[in-house]
């Protein structure tokens, strides 16, 4: 008598174990393919453009971004910056980019771009050099003319100019806080009046002493002056860096930037609500001088500091907030365990408010707690590891975190998809299952108001992944794409006996206006074979093609069979298959109907 196995519930692909060894309702190989929130076997939608025509010829694409004060997308290809909308050509904004990664946050209305070799920011109606306009600090309040004072700010990184606040005296010398200064003309008030050089007074750069025509009037504070001096290598220590993070505590205060090669394991920090202030001592060595800082990831009310893989250094660094008593913000960092670092910058996202990342062993989760605990570290991408850890060029993966899946994306242009909608418990871990697509070559990815948008690593588009109510469904960019499921290979728990499988039923569900499934079976006796092509066509007025005309009107899935008859097989092997533009496949369940034969002698 025959007998039934249904495979329903669908789950991700496992590249780990032997494709008779895993799960029944688990994927040996699947590609382009999705699960549902209940485990339905679904086709990935594809992508379109989010951008009429290529900018340049082969100019991979560097970064894209969202500004809400003009409600435009803004790209950096061709050393370009441009701003568009959805379907519309880009518009110039600014000329000057390095052709590499950028990264962009917002403070006080403006949009901040880092590319590791220039720092912008945009008002909405230009762009210009942070350090063009960036803040000058006031190094000492109350200085006397010979010197003393109080201490007040600390020099900016990212440009030479610095005040000194004093108390004038009748003495018309007045020594400055700095010596050696630039030829840059130094300025100054003197109650609430400017001041010229050379008309009003002279200045010994060498020395740093200004001295006056006439002796000031004595005040409080009453006499500010202007001068600069240029530090080698200063304003770069914060233009090459690569990555930031905005943090605070509870708010959203400073900027943290890292990612400089020459200065591989600092970070510095901006003034409050600043970004055009990096005072030269705020900064924080993390670690060792040998790994370096690969991101950040804020937790709550602390911000997580990663650094490279190390068996020696911490790889991972808890950094919070304080505010003293005296009023002062402090920043201290616990030093957790090494281990487990990142790999790649921009793998790093928050999901399910832990971050995820991509470590040269795989797929890992941060999942909080004590730094110094090594549980905390828990290991998501098992099943897909092997496929993972053959990448090229991982330091480069980007990744998203849209519709429930957490996807890393990587040269090749396969994607490794983590649906956090669909868990299964390992041990005491929760992990998510996973599956690939491919032929999405992304730069960055960035998701606005529930679109996910990303930009071409190879050339300058930007494209959009689709959604269930577009048009043209299942194709890249016009191109058709192949999709696939390849089963479990089934000994139906008989090794040892030979088996007829005699029928391959599956339910199809009309999701779209049409739909197509092709069936493959594979045995150990034949390699792939196809047995038939299913396809499931609704009438739509809307959509109506009279060469695949179909008066088919219910909206349930539609079941389909038919008889195979592979004889005296050990082993047996569903395959599912669709590469056809805007067709949908859809899978509720796969049913073998066998019956076992003779022992297998």
């Amino acid at each position: 008598m025959s007998e039934q196995l249904k495979i329903s519930n669908f789950k991700g692909v496992n590249y780990q174990a032997d494709a008779t060894l895993i799960a029944n309702n688990s994927a040996s190989k699947m590609l382009n393919m999705q699960l549902d929130s209940v485990g339905t076997l679904q086709r990935f939608l594809g992508y379109t453009r989010a951008i009429p025509n290529e900018i340049g010829i082969n100019k991979p694409c560097f970064g894209l971004f969202h500004n809400p004060t003009i409600n435009k997308l803004i790209l950096s290809t061709d050393s370009k910056l441009y701003s568009f909308t959805d379907g519309v050509a880009p518009v110039l904004l600014y000329t000057g980019v390095a052709l590499a990664d950028m990264k962009s946050f917002f403070m006080n209305n403006k949009q901040y771009f880092i590319d590791g070799t220039n720092f912008l920011q945009f008002d909405g109606a230009t762009v210009t050099t942070v350090e063009s306009n960036a803040y000058i600090p006031t190094l000492t309040m109350g200085r006397g003319p010979t010197g003393g004072g109080s201490a007040f700010e600390a020099f900016n990184l990212l440009q030479p100019k610095f005040k000194d606040s004093f108390s004038a005296t009748t003495a018309t010398s007045y020594t400055l806080s700095l010596s050696g200064l630039d030829a840059t003309p130094v300025t100054a008030t003197l109650n609430g009046v400017n001041k010229v050089e050379t008309t009003d007074f002279t200045v010994n750069r060498t020395t740093g002493v200004v001295t006056f025509l006439v002796a000031p009037t004595a005040g409080t504070n009453n006499l500010v002056i202007q001068a600069s001096k240029t530090v080698a290598g200063y304003a770069d220590r914060i233009k090459n860096c690569k990555f930031f993070v905005v943090f605070g505590g509870s708010n959203d205060t400073r900027v943290f930037m890292s990612g400089n090669p020459n200065f591989k394991n600092w970070d510095f920090r901006s003034g409050l609500l600043d970004p055009s202030y990096f005072p030269d001592t705020g900064f924080t060595k993390v670690g060792s001088d040998v790994t370096a800082i690969k991101g950040y990831s804020k937790q709550y009310s602390s911000c997580v500091i990663f650094k490279e893989d190390s068996n020696e250094d911490s790889t991972i660094y808890m950094r919070s907030y304080q505010l003293k008593d005296d009023g002062t913000v402090i920043f201290p960092i616990v030093q957790g365990n090494a281990g487990i670092g990142v790999k790649a910058s921009s793998s790093i996202q928050i999901v399910e408010d832990s971050p995820l990342f991509l470590s040269n062993k795989g797929v890992y989760k941060y999942t909080g707690g004590s730094v110094k605990d090594e549980m905390s570290m828990k290991r998501m991408s098992d099943y897909v590891e092997p496929n993972i850890l053959n990448e090229l060029n991982p330091e480069l993966a980007t990744s998203f975190d849209y519709d429930g899946k957490y996807g890393i994306c990587f040269p090749s242009g396969n994607v490794y998809v983590f649906d956090y909608k669909n868990k299964f418990a390992d041990g005491d871990t929760i992990k998510y299952e996973a599956y690939m697509w491919n032929g999405i070559y992304a730069n960055s990815f960035l998701e606005v108001d529930s679109t996910l948008y990303f930009c071409d690593s190879r050339k300058g588009l930007v494209y959009k992944f689709k959604k269930p109510t577009d048009e043209l469904l299942f194709e890249y960019d016009g191109v058709a794409y192949e999709s696939y499921w390849y089963g479990k290979i089934f000994s139906f728990e008989a090794d040892n006996f030979k088996k007829l499988v005699e029928r391959v039923d599956l339910v199809l569900s009309p999701s779209y206006t049409r739909n197509s499934c092709s069936l493959y079976i594979k045995t150990n006796k034949k390699e792939e074979t196809f047995v038939k092509e299913f396809r499931l066509v609704i009438f739509d007025f809307n959509d109506i093609d009279f060469g695949d005309f179909d008066f088919l009107l219910s909206s349930l899935p539609q079941p389909f069979g038919k008889k195979i008859k592979a004889k005296k097989i050990i082993y047996c092997q569903p395959i599912l298959k669709c590469s056809k533009k805007n067709e949908g496949m859809t899978i509720n369940n796969i049913t073998l109907q066998y019956l076992l034969q003779s022992p297998n002698r």
